[in-house]
């Protein structure tokens, strides 16, 4: 099973996913997301693409306006990063917490 690096609270993961799970979903069990379940409104799934941002589509229009209600300078939301074209072993993604 293919693996991507998340940086979470000053620890290293290794993340196991499948090519039919999102970030958030990969980082379920390791993340309090909140309940939007995976809408792109809420912005609680607020990550960095530290590495191979070259492997997800630009942020759609939902996922701009929420990114902008938050302020959180060059950040996409976990939801809409779909894994099915990221090769094993080369996304880092670091997880930021918006209440800092």
């Amino acid at each position: 099973m293919p693996e991507f690096t998340a940086l979470l609270k000053n620890k290293e993961l290794q993340v196991q996913y499948t090519d039919s799970d999102n970030v958030m979903i990969a980082l379920y069990d390791e993340v309090d997301w909140g309940t939007c379940g995976g809408s792109g409104v809420c912005g609680t799934c607020v990550c960095h693409i530290v590495e191979g941002e070259e492997f997800f589509a630009e942020p759609d229009i939902n996922e701009q306006d929420t990114l902008e209600f938050i302020n959180v300078p060059n950040a996409r939301l976990g939801c809409q990063l779909w894994l099915d074209a990221v090769p094993d072993k080369k996304l880092t993604i670091r997880v930021t917490d918006v209440d800092n």
